[in-house]
């Protein structure tokens, strides 16, 4: 009798432990149902060697955004998580990267930062259902496509002819425009735009205009020589730049070496604060037209400019202003729904408060931004007096 007592104890204590772990199973199950899930985001950009400014200032804006989410709980249950990835501006490579973070079960793309990488990206992302977001890619080539491509910059085409009529308006009847041809995306449609609307301009004024294009090659030592060679040459009274921060700070010190006080113009791809580090009082002067004020006062750009200074030393340039629209604008497409709806849900945002004012969309993914004449001075972008 005791044996028979002691098994049949033994029985109904299996019992009661095989109850016992199976409601701890449930209720390990319901926490980590109950748990935070993570929202993968990728991106593409330049992360090391010459273009590195404008793709690593991205990432830092892309990066505060999605930090800011999480701090916020803008998603309830939800955490965001960065994978960034380096395109070295080589084509192959960008493929291989969107492959890689289409791997890692991205839900979204910001990037890349050139239009010479979008260009190699863009055919793959169409054959799939992950979105490209750049912040900076403006090459018109992508404009008025239902494809898998946003962006958060109006086309070039909108920048050229603003330095046109820049260089018009000030009488300018001589114009050198030197392009990198690496980014040939990007350069090319700025060349042909904006020689069109310069001597289209002086045409409708009835003066005369003469306008030389210089194909620039990065690295190359004999580059710098040959586009001093090429200014000697035809006597330009203004020097159009559309080069890398770097290469644009390089090119104004062989000028300014060389003697050559010309009047500097350059894109928004060549201003960032490299720019003025590495050219110093040759870039003295120099003139954009882009969509970024960085003398802007209103609340979300103080706000973002002290949060991005306090978090990465620097104050924000075009490149991290945009990289952290691109990222809010994401949060907020992924707030209104299905993250398989990414695209849907951007153009369906009819107007956005981003850090440098409001921004809409057309039917294509296109923006509609205001452009702000900046200059040089003092080591700093501020507003041109003109």
């Amino acid at each position: 009798m005791p044996i028979m007592k002691k098994e049949k104890c033994g029985y109904h204590q299996k019992v009661v432990r095989f109850f016992l772990y199976l409601g701890l199973g449930g209720i390990i199950l319901l926490l980590v149902g109950c748990g935070l899930r993570t929202v993968k985001i990728g991106f593409i950009g330049g992360l090391s060697g010459y273009y590195a400014d404008l793709g690593i200032a991205g990432r830092n804006g892309l990066r505060l955004a999605l930090e800011e989410a999480n701090k916020n709980k803008e998603m309830a249950g939800v955490v965001f998580q960065l994978i960034a990835e380096d395109d070295r501006q080589d084509p192959e490579e960008a493929r291989r990267t969107y492959k890689r973070l289409v791997a890692s079960h991205v839900v979204a793309i910001v990037g890349p930062m050139t239009s010479s990488m979008a260009m190699a990206i863009v055919p793959e992302a169409n054959g799939g259902t992950i979105p490209l977001i750049s912040p900076t890619v403006s090459t018109p080539d992508l404009s008025g496509k239902d494809d898998m491509f946003l962006r958060v910059v109006a086309p070039s085409t909108q920048e050229a002819q603003a330095l046109a009529s820049l260089a018009v308006e000030e009488g300018y009847h001589r114009a050198l425009v030197v392009f990198d041809a690496s980014n040939e995306a990007f350069s090319g449609t700025i060349v042909r735009n904006f020689i069109r609307t310069y001597e289209e301009g002086c045409k409708e004024k009835n003066e005369s205009a003469r306008v030389e294009s210089l194909r620039y090659v990065p690295r190359e030592e004999k580059s710098h020589q040959s586009i001093v060679e090429a200014a000697r040459q035809h006597r330009p009274e203004v020097i159009l730049l559309i080069t890398t921060s770097i290469d644009t700070a390089l090119l104004a010190q062989h000028l300014r070496r060389a003697g050559l006080a010309v009047p500097l113009l350059g894109t928004g791809w060549g201003m960032s604060q490299a720019l003025i580090e590495n050219g110093g009082a040759a870039v003295e002067g120099m003139r954009f037209c882009v969509p970024f004020n960085p003398l802007a006062t209103n609340p979300e750009w103080l706000t973002f400019k002290e949060r991005y200074l306090e978090t990465y030393g620097v104050s924000p340039d075009f490149a991290a202003s945009q990289g952290y629209l691109a990222g809010r604008i994401l949060v907020e497409a992924l707030k209104r729904g299905s993250a398989r709806h990414i695209k849907e849900n951007i153009l369906q945002i009819k107007e956005f408060q981003g850090p440098q004012g409001k921004i809409s969309f057309d039917p294509y993914g296109d923006p509609v931004t205001e452009l702000h004449i900046l200059e040089v001075r003092n080591g700093q972008f501020v507003t041109s007096k003109r």
